[in-house]
């Protein structure tokens, strides 16, 4: 049997855990009936199944991981009014997201990323009060991200990195108070960063990169104190990089890359305490490269290139002895042979 279609009738009971020995199985639909109970696991053994179509019945529980084997899937809809867990993600899906997965109200994991979604977001995720941890990443969504999003007091974790989304981040995002973890970075999101989001006081994660952000760099980023990892790469940002930044104390991860920011690396004594890569290539930072430099606890990467820096190489460089990576390009006034042969 390599085709199952029950639609459109009165069946009830649970859903056989059987249905998983129909290994030759191409299509199941059993839309609109009376099923109830959950979804068993045993549907993860249907390993060349294209299409799925469990809505309108009476299931609930949450999703089985196993849904997450059927790499051949393609089209796949379920309403289950209590559904708390949704994880989809490293498939071949296409097409918009199945409708009704939140009718509930009780989605709190939605995890789609690594698949071929296409569309805009539905209007269902703006009411999905309780998620918690959404990831969107890696897919063809496209549409404007400015309202898509409803009140979502628990969320702590969101990815919209890869995607087509455009338009602007909503000041109402300052509201997601207990967000740790924030990823916008690959899409077309433009306008200035919102000050809101210095009302996260618990964000440890933040990327916005590769976007088209404008503006000069948000003063409200500076109170992010549990903020370990920034990047702020390849938009349009202008202005001076803040001091403040120095005082980030748990900050390891700063790329502030592909913008247009000026003036001088504001780099001081006791800043960046526990800083591991710093990136500020492609931009037009300008004066002296401080000295100060190497006496911070670069690990991996240190990148300054293509700037406008002047003056001399300062030899506190030499003491980065645990760095992976160094890049300067060697652009700027005073660079002599003798320096050189003190760091190559």
């Amino acid at each position: 049997m390599t085709s199952l279609q029950l639609q459109n009738n009165r069946l009830s009971g649970n859903l056989p855990a059987e249905l998983g020995l129909s290994k030759r199985l191409d299509i199941l639909d059993l839309h609109s009936n009376n099923f109830s109970g959950s979804i068993p696991s045993d549907i993860g053994n249907l390993q060349v199944l294209t299409k799925l179509d469990l809505s309108s019945n009476q299931l609930d529980g949450e999703s089985p991981n196993t849904i997450s084997l059927l790499n051949t899937l393609q089209f796949f809809s379920v309403h289950i009014p209590n559904l708390t867990t949704v994880r989809l993600s490293r498939n071949k899906f296409y097409g918009e997201l199945p409708q009704e997965l939140c009718s509930g109200f009780v989605l709190e994991t939605f995890v789609v990323n690594h698949n071929n979604f296409t569309g805009t977001l539905p209007e269902w995720l703006r009411n999905c009060s309780a998620l918690s941890r959404v990831r969107l990443d890696e897919n063809q969504f496209t549409g404007n991200i400015t309202n898509a999003f409803g009140v979502h007091p628990s969320l702590e974790l969101i990815y919209l990195r890869q995607n087509k989304f455009f338009g602007e981040l909503s000041p109402r995002w300052g509201e997601y108070k207990n967000i740790t973890d924030m990823q916008t970075d690959g899409n077309k999101i433009s306008g200035q960063i919102p000050p809101e989001l210095g009302q996260l006081r618990q964000l440890q994660k933040l990327n916005l990169g590769s976007n088209e952000f404008s503006g000069e760099f948000p003063v409200a980023i500076g109170i992010l104190s549990l903020l370990f990892n920034l990047s702020l790469s390849r938009n349009y940002l202008t202005g001076v990089i803040p001091r403040f930044l120095g005082k980030l104390t748990r900050l390891e991860f700063l790329d502030l890359s592909d913008n247009n920011f000026t003036g001088v690396l504001p780099v001081d004594p006791r800043t960046f305490e526990r800083l591991t890569s710093l990136n500020i290539s492609h931009n037009k930072l300008s004066g002296g490269i401080p000295e100060e430099i190497g006496n911070l606890h670069l690990q991996y990467l240190l990148d300054l290139s293509s700037n406008t820096f002047s003056g001399s190489l300062p030899l506190n460089l030499a003491k980065l002895i645990m760095l992976e990576i160094l890049r300067l390009c060697l652009v700027w006034l005073g660079f002599s042979e003798k320096l050189a042969s003190a760091y190559f």
